[in-house]
């Protein structure tokens, strides 16, 4: 039906395959249906003007013919039954009419992008997969032009498309696994932009960068250009990740309302076809680097029209506009430090809330985007995230993910968590570093967590590193704890890839868990670096001083971390740890306090492992799998590994044996602070089970 009146009003079947199409939109609006002349007899779909019944004579009776003075002799059957046939004739007529100009109507404001918002009625108008099909050929030959090998051309004819009611603000969607792009109905609400003549950009201006074009015209300059969306999936498909740099990238995200954004020659020049997995999207990009709140933050279509003054989107802009659009939303970044600088206790300033829906924060890599607040020598001296996603007894209400960032100088005097706070939501971070975060206390409540905490809720992704961030005090007695990382509350945590180097606290140099309301956190560290961190107390590199959670470390280091005063220069353990293929290597334990004229209390160099018995709870379970204890050092008992009433099974394999060797007990040098047990001391009726394990070369007590 669709075909049939359009060509009735003169169109072909394809907008961007025929040069009529480039005619003046005001011809069609003002085209008339024309008809051709009809059979005498047929009127569209009437019925046909029947003949009176012969009833089987051979010749037909006639209406009579006017009398001789020119008066009509009525056949009043006959004239009922024609009239009816002509007006039902005339209301078919009409109602074709009605439809065709109404096709033609909507179908041109779809053509100038106002936007397919399905209505109450049945009959509303939609993107269709015909329309978005017109525009993919023109948006793949954009990128023939630039340059492709031959499978990434092959690639571009290989992709299905389909238009669907996309959640949140999302405009389009490609998934590497099923070679499919989807394009969102109406463009999140702001409407789509459908160019009739794709291949030309004739309605568009020059702007500062030449692959980016811009409109103000009626139609245009208030919607988003449906053809660069569709090549901003394409580049997936040629093997182009998502980029916040630079902004004028087709691959930046979303494009402003009435801009153009075009592929350059040789962009994906040296991508890989096929080589982006999972499903990607466009999204809003965060332009301006400055802590600035001027434009519409109601929400981000809202936002997008309304920048304010200084014509860009800073990330708390985006942040704000993002807590109030329902469902998934994502921000990218650019190349670049975004200073967070605005003071205060709401939303609109201090540390960037995180509230409603799920969030996605894309940068240019880690060692690119910058998120920066300052330190402790800045004027803002606030954490950098707080997460709010739902309660101890509702959890994982919301889902945020990093990408591609650094997060760096949070500074906090009066909460936990100076980089993130995570409150029961589910936290994703990926190429992420949490660098020179502080939260210090001086002489109020402990305050922990430095680089990150989270109270409850699930923290997860891969290539993360969490290097040189504190919890410390400023005068008082605080205890405070877990310089890098902080959990309490049965929380979760499962990284890979990740490096814990270079964090202070009072406890837990690197991580601290704290013991749980119910069942206690759950951590899986998968090729783990735990690296040069230092603890006041004890823990230097982690300390698991919950006695209901579980530590599981599959294949890394525990290397060159210090307690300074306790116990555990590597790892102190309450609870239950798992080292699969660990190596415990070249820890220690000081007793700097010296409080009883020795330095000889200070005990388990390399681990530290805890009571077991309790009246709840059964802990300090260590399970040793492969890996080696070499070159730990403590100035009290056990060098390598103290176990003190705690259970310990280490093993190894014929082929793969467990060493330890060349650790050290009594380091402090002098005869009085001599102690026991350089490779091993098991104490309080402790219970360890060596297999395939080997003590040797100078293993010293």
């Amino acid at each position: 039906m669709k075909n049939l009146l359009k060509r009735l009003l003169g169109g072909s079947n394809s907008p961007a395959d025929s040069p009529s199409h480039s005619r003046d939109r005001k011809d069609r609006h003002d085209r008339q249906v024309e008809l051709d002349a009809l059979e005498p007899r047929v009127l569209f779909s009437a019925a046909p003007v029947e003949a009176p019944e012969n009833n089987g004579a051979e010749t037909m009776e006639v209406a009579p013919m006017a009398a001789a003075d020119d008066t009509p002799v009525e056949d009043t059957e006959a004239l009922e039954q024609a009239q009816t046939s002509i007006e039902q004739a005339e209301s078919d007529a009409a109602a074709i009419m009605e439809s065709a100009s109404a096709f033609s109507a909507a179908y041109d404001l779809l053509q100038e992008g106002t936007p397919a918002v399905p209505s109450t009625g049945s009959d509303a108008l939609e993107l269709t997969d015909d329309v978005l099909l017109q525009l993919t050929d023109a948006a793949a030959e954009r990128w023939r032009a630039t340059g492709l090998s031959p499978e990434q051309l092959t690639a571009l004819d290989a992709i299905e498309y389909q238009v669907i009611d996309l959640p949140g603000f999302v405009m389009g969607t490609f998934d590497g696994d099923t070679n499919l792009i989807q394009i969102d109905v109406n463009a999140s609400g702001v409407g789509w932009y459908v160019d009739e003549t794709p291949n030309d950009d004739s309605e568009f201006q020059a702007s500062a960068h030449a692959n980016v074009l811009t409109s103000t015209a009626s139609g245009i300059g208030s919607r988003i250009d449906l053809l660069t969306v569709i090549m901003h999936e394409q580049g997936h498909v040629l093997g182009l990740l998502d980029s916040g740099s630079p902004a004028h990238s087709v691959m930046a995200g979303v494009p402003d309302l009435g801009t153009r954004v075009l592929p350059i020659a040789g962009e994906a020049g040296s991508a890989t076809a096929g080589s982006v997995a999972g499903v990607h999207f466009a999204a809003v990009t965060a332009d301006g680097f400055l802590d600035v709140v001027d434009g519409d933050t109601s929400n981000i279509t809202n936002l997008l029209g309304s920048k304010g003054a200084d014509g860009v989107i800073s990330l708390r802009e985006a942040v704000l506009a993002a807590n109030n659009t329902s469902g998934l939303d994502r921000i990218n970044l650019l190349a670049g430090t975004y200073e967070l600088s605005l003071i205060g206790t709401d939303d609109a300033t201090g540390d960037l809330d995180i509230r409603n829906g799920d969030l996605e924060i894309f940068g240019a890599g880690s060692g690119s985007t910058f998120i920066d607040g300052g330190g402790s020598g800045g004027l803002f001296q606030d954490r950098l995230f707080e997460i709010h996603g739902g309660s101890a007894n509702d959890p994982g209400r919301i889902t945020v993910t990093f990408e591609g960032v650094k997060l760096e100088e949070g500074f906090l005097t009066n909460s936990h968590g100076a980089g993130f706070a995570n409150h029961f939501g589910n936290v994703v971070l990926n190429d992420v570093i949490l660098e020179g975060n502080v939260v210090q206390s001086s002489g109020g409540g402990d305050l922990h967590g430095g680089g990150f905490w989270s109270r409850g809720g699930s923290v997860s992704g891969s290539n993360v590193t969490i290097d040189s961030n504190r919890a410390e005090r400023n005068g008082g007695t605080n205890n405070d704890v877990g310089g890098g990382f902080w959990l309490n509350e049965d929380a979760t945590v499962d990284f890979t890839n990740v490096s814990i180097t270079g964090n202070h606290a009072r406890e837990g140099g690197g991580f601290y868990i704290s013991d749980g309301n119910f069942g206690g956190s759950t951590v899986t560290l998968t090729n783990a670096t735990i690296e040069s961190n230092i603890a006041v107390v004890r823990g230097g590199g982690f300390d698991n001083a919950s006695r209901q959670s579980t530590v599981t470390i599959n294949g890394g280091a525990i290397d060159r971390n210090e307690a300074e005063n306790e116990h555990g220069g590597g790892f102190y353990n309450n609870g239950k740890v798992v080292l699969n293929s660990v190596d415990i290597t070249n820890n220690t334990v000081s007793d700097l306090d010296n409080t009883n004229g020795r330095q000889d209390d200070s005990y388990g160099g390399g681990f530290f492992n805890g009571p077991h018995a309790d009246e709840i709870y059964v802990s300090g379970i260590v399970e040793m799998n492969g890996g080696s204890i070499i070159g730990n050092t403590a100035y009290g008992h056990g060098g390598g590994f103290w176990n003190r009433g705690g259970i310990v099974t280490i093993e190894g394999t014929a082929g793969d044996r467990v060493e330890i060797f060349s650790n050290v007990a009594g380091a402090a040098g002098t005869a009085a602070d001599t102690r026991s047990g350089g490779g091993f001391f098991n104490s309080d009726s402790a219970t360890t089970t060596l297999k395939f394990t080997d003590f040797s070369d100078g293993s010293t007590a």
